[in-house]
């Protein structure tokens, strides 16, 4: 009897494990996006290079790679939080309007290193592009932060991971 389980639910996860184990070698991928959620530097169709790297080789502003169950996911690193003894990652989409949950150390793999859209390859290594990353993760950080200190949510972990203004 034959399966009627798509092959590609057999592939995807050791294609995901193939790229891990890659990443978390220090090699590299490439991916293409399919979302907006970090537009406009990231837009569907353009093809990223990622490098695998460690969550304490990330600088606030870089494009990180993180690992969801199936999914990947390409959003900036904007601030990182230390919960009982534990680092944990945040990231928030450019087009997003809150922080995605806190990510562990461990489910970031990798750094966006360039970006090839059409026949154009915009390099995210340069002094003009490191600053601007910095300066949106600022951004998206000032905008969590009045976000939190307007609703002060207290069941949510973001909201509480930030000092109350006294």
């Amino acid at each position: 009897m034959r399966s009627t389980m798509p092959i590609a639910r057999v592939i995807a996860p050791i294609a995901n494990e193939m790229v891990e184990a890659r990443l978390r070698q220090g090699r590299s991928v490439q991916f293409t996006i399919s979302t907006l959620s970090m537009s406009p530097i990231l837009m569907p169709g353009d093809r990223v290079l990622v490098c695998g790297k460690n969550a304490d080789e990330l600088s606030i502003g870089d494009i990180v790679l993180a690992r969801a169950g199936d999914a990947w996911l390409a959003h900036r690193l904007i601030a990182r939080r230390v919960q009982n003894g534990r680092v944990f990652l945040v990231t928030q989409g450019d087009n997003a309007a809150q922080p995605d949950p806190f990510w562990s150390a461990a489910q970031v793999v990798g750094r966006v290193v360039a970006i090839q859209r059409d026949s154009r390859i915009i390099r995210l290594d340069s002094r003009r592009a490191v600053c601007l990353g910095l300066l949106r993760a600022c951004f998206s950080r000032a905008k969590w932060f009045l976000q939190c200190t307007r609703d002060r949510l207290p069941s949510c972990p973001s909201c509480s991971a930030i000092p109350p203004i006294r």
